[in-house]
């Protein structure tokens, strides 16, 4: 389940490691979803990005294996 309360905070703490061809990858196809044009928007869009690359975000949500290893 997506967690829409993601903040660009979390979101730069949870994608700090992430190879930026692979998050480059995954912000486009969130952007592909729906654009990010208001602060609720954003929110969504970190998380798709958080849940494409199958990370554990800050709220605690379980993590799934790495889709983007490397």
């Amino acid at each position: 389940m997506m967690n829409t309360t993601m903040t660009l905070e979390q979101f730069l703490k949870a994608t700090a490691a992430v190879p930026q061809p692979a998050l480059r990858s995954a912000m486009t196809l969130a952007l592909s979803v729906e654009p990010a044009r208001t602060p609720d928007a954003y929110r969504r869009f970190y998380s798709r990005v958080v849940d494409e690359l199958r990370l554990e975000n800050e709220t605690g949500s379980p993590a799934r294996a790495e889709k983007h290893a490397a």
